[in-house]
């Protein structure tokens, strides 16, 4: 049942038309919830469930990706084994919030039976990859059959083999599923995760792989649209968001019966290869380093406005972090809390300055109100220490800004790292300004931070070198 509240969420994973910002006002006040048209833009650009068309147009990925086809062949070990486990096979076919046994597969119109069934480690990080090799591991720990296992442990070691969730494919093997066939999927129900299976035979695709063949198109197409987004739109998010958005584009081209998969595709590719992007992955142009700046994120701006305070403003979790750990836990004032936020070399203005200090008093009367310090206790030396990191982090990145570097000639894996770790310590201050709410992986945030922290370690001073030759150079004599 859908409550008021959640009315948008429910019409962004379900909407199956175009629609523009007053379309969206219009539908959520004949339901009862009154939006303006300001939050209501913020909204749509922010949400990750939405494509953005011309003319301020969105359209949903259930609108997109229902009644979407894809394919890919499962393993000779699955086969064998008689199921076979999801993997990244569905990327970005399907909800990527949703965990991977949540998702529904039906064959001839009855639901596959989920089992279990224990398959060598590296075959299983193999077909884990396009969530990006950093997150395989975590992403099959949230598996309920790998509940055992406890990556976040000092001495944790990989064992050979695991027991991960699978569905049945017995079905299909009664029917004449075999080693060499493909699995074609259709997604049903985005919105709930259900996807049609049927069997297309190894028959019907030629095993040479002939130019004029229906599946050699399809590569050729992905291949050429993925280099095409690689200069437009650059690394993205995650390899996920990548393939989202040429699969977005080329649903024309991309969807139908003859296609072939994205995992055989990476494999024949001489053109498009996993690259590391600072300590993350993406697909990228094979061989080749992906950058940090690009056309896509190089906006030209006025020197004046260099080393202003332009991004003085963060997201509200981080103001609440920031109030909760200095004003509600140590007794600090706005004002040693703005000191302590910022670089003592930005210069806010009058006004901004009056903007920030009353956005910061408005924010600290409503936690007082809610903050309870005894059933926050876990998390407040998490939360301290994370935003130590912060600080450092956006230190840096203001002293980029402020000495008015080049960004193409910094060094560029040093430079994702950086965008990164600011990109994952505001993601855990969210989850550190509801102290109200139970934090059930503390443990897990402890350990990513003092992996960040390593991390911060190891580009500082490459970064700060790189900022002072840039600055030294600036005074060349010409």
């Amino acid at each position: 049942m859908n409550t008021v509240q959640n009315l948008p969420d429910h019409f962004v994973r379900t909407y199956d038309l175009p629609f523009n910002v007053a379309d969206f006002c219009k539908i959520m006040r004949s339901k009862g919830l009154s939006v303006d048209k300001h939050t209501a833009a913020d909204y749509l650009v922010a949400n990750p469930f939405l494509f953005g068309l011309s003319d301020g147009m969105f359209v949903t990925r259930a609108a997109v990706f229902n009644g979407y086809t894809f394919s890919f062949k499962p393993t000779r070990e699955e086969i064998e084994s008689g199921a076979f486990f999801v993997g990244h096979r569905c990327v970005p076919f399907v909800d990527f919030e949703k965990k991977l046994n949540e998702i529904t597969f039906a064959y001839k119109g009855l639901k596959l039976i989920s089992t279990t069934r224990r398959f060598k480690s590296d075959l299983l990080l193999d077909h884990f990859a396009l969530f990006g090799e950093e997150y395989a591991l975590q992403i099959i720990a949230t598996d309920p059959a790998c509940s055992f296992l406890d990556i976040e442990d000092d001495d944790f070691v990989m064992p050979n083999t695991l027991e991960v969730t699978c569905f049945s494919l017995l079905p299909l093997i009664r029917d004449g599923l075999k080693y060499g066939d493909s699995l074609l999927l259709t997604v049903v129900d985005w919105d709930k995760s259900i996807i049609s299976i049927q069997i297309r035979p190894d028959s019907l695709i030629s095993p040479f792989m002939m130019d004029d063949t229906p599946m050699a198109e399809w590569n050729k197409v992905l291949e050429s649209s993925l280099l095409d987004t690689f200069d437009r739109l650059g690394p993205a998010s995650s390899i996920e968001e990548q393939l989202s958005n040429v699969f977005f584009e080329q649903r024309n081209a991309l969807d139908k019966i003859g296609c072939g998969s994205i995992e055989e595709f990476l494999t024949t590719s001489e053109k498009v290869d996993f690259e590391y992007y600072g300590v993350e992955t993406r697909l990228w142009k094979a061989g080749e380093v992906v950058p940090a700046v690009g056309e896509w994120n190089f906006i030209e701006s006025d020197d004046k406005e260099r080393g202003e305070p332009a991004f003085f403003y963060f997201p509200e979790a981080v103001f609440d972090c920031y109030i909760i750990d200095e004003v509600l836990n140590n007794g600090s004032s706005i004002d040693s809390l703005i000191k302590k936020m910022y670089p003592k070399e930005m210069k806010i203005g009058t006004a901004e300055l009056f903007v920030l200090k009353t956005l910061l008093r408005h924010r600290t009367a409503i936690l007082k109100k809610r903050y309870n310090k005894f059933s926050d206790f876990d998390a407040i030396g998490i939360r301290h220490r994370v935003l130590s990191l912060f600080r450092d982090v956006y230190e840096m990145m203001f002293r980029i800004d402020y000495a008015k570097c080049d960004l193409k000639k910094m060094p560029q894996q040093e430079l994702v790292v950086l965008s990164q770790l600011y990109a994952h310590l505001t993601a855990f201050m969210q989850s550190l300004a509801m102290f109200s709410e139970k934090i059930d992986d503390l443990d897990m945030l402890e350990a990513s931070i003092e992996g960040m922290e390593y991390n911060f370690d190891d580009i500082i001073d490459i970064l700060n070198d790189a900022v002072a030759r840039q600055h030294n150079n600036s005074y060349a004599i010409i």
